[in-house]
């Protein structure tokens, strides 16, 4: 059973808040700036967030989850573009996470490449078939064909 919405939102608020403090203490440190990124990104701070994932990227710039995050940061600041440049980045380094591919998948859609968004699906479904990201990739493809069906 997955928790409430706002027990999401409440606990991403204080993940935000702490490793703003962790930060304000450590400033290099990486793996608190890619936690912030992640934290602010889930309360929809995804301008803020960006900045956080430079440092991550600066020490590994093959690292998979920065840039997905990144990724996902850019497109729901609608630039589609450059997010598409970082996402089509991740698949070729980590070939065994599903959710970049979700990412990915948005991206194809809001692109109008359907093909590309159907490879993306139902690679990550297979890697990942009982997982939270194969579950939103179902419903994101059941959405679609709805919306194709009442075209």
């Amino acid at each position: 059973m997955r928790p409430p919405a706002r027990t999401i939102l409440f606990c991403a608020c204080a993940a935000a808040a702490a490793t703003t403090q962790a930060l304000a203490l450590m400033s290099d440190d990486v793996e608190r700036s890619l936690d912030r990124a992640v934290a602010l990104g889930t309360i929809g701070r995804h301008r803020e967030a960006v900045p956080d994932l430079d440092p991550a990227l600066a020490a590994d710039p093959q690292r998979p989850d920065a840039m997905a995050f990144r990724a996902a940061a850019w497109q729901r600041l609608d630039r589609t573009e450059t997010a598409r440049r970082d996402i089509e980045r991740v698949p070729q380094l980590d070939r065994e996470n599903a959710v970049p591919l979700l990412e990915r998948d948005i991206l194809c859609q809001l692109g109008g490449h359907t093909e590309g968004s159907r490879m993306d699906w139902e690679q990550a479904i297979e890697l990942a078939p009982n997982s939270a990201t194969a579950d939103l990739l179902l419903q994101n493809v059941a959405l679609n064909q709805a919306g194709s069906a009442a075209r």
